[in-house]
């Protein structure tokens, strides 16, 4: 039967096991992590696109992050976020890698050399952000029409209302 007392002890290892991690990560990347921090379970990284594709690699091949669970964009009005979800199946816990771009300049390394499952979240973020993955395999688009234009999840975005 499981208890709250249980489930507090469950959290507090996960937690350690997380605040592990982090460490290990500042230890080989702090130069390339802006900001970290442990909430609810899952570590979240802001880290400099210069650093995320070696630290993709790090957490695949060294510490077991083995499931991309989702990638997306967000607009904060001058910079752009791309966040990418990322699961350790043996080990049971989540991180989530953040990066953020100047709007001007929206380009970041493609992780699908790390993880392949994130081609489509990335097309659809390069789609509906205006965000480049270069290294990318296949960046066609994947959701809109070629002749489609600007970025519809952009804040700038102008939505028109056609009446029939």
């Amino acid at each position: 039967m499981n208890t709250d007392n249980d489930h507090k002890q469950a959290k507090i290892k996960q937690d350690v096991h997380l605040g592990e991690i982090e460490r290990t990560l500042k230890g080989a990347f702090g130069r390339f992590i802006k900001s970290s921090d442990i909430a609810d379970g899952e570590l979240m990284l802001l880290v400099d696109k210069d650093g995320l594709l070696s630290i993709a690699e790090y957490l695949k091949k060294e510490l077991g992050f083995d499931y991309p669970m989702c990638t997306s964009g967000v607009d904060y009005g001058k910079e752009l976020e791309v966040v990418h979800h990322i699961y350790s199946i043996d080990h049971k816990c989540r991180l989530t890698l953040k990066t953020r771009i100047k709007r001007e300049a929206p380009v970041l390394p493609s992780v699908t050399s790390v993880w392949m499952g994130v081609d489509w979240h990335e097309r659809e973020t390069a789609e509906l952000f205006g965000i480049t993955f270069e290294g990318h395999p296949d960046p066609r688009r994947l959701l809109l029409t070629d002749d489609f234009e600007g970025y519809p999840l952009r804040k700038d975005f102008k939505l028109e209302y056609k009446k029939d």
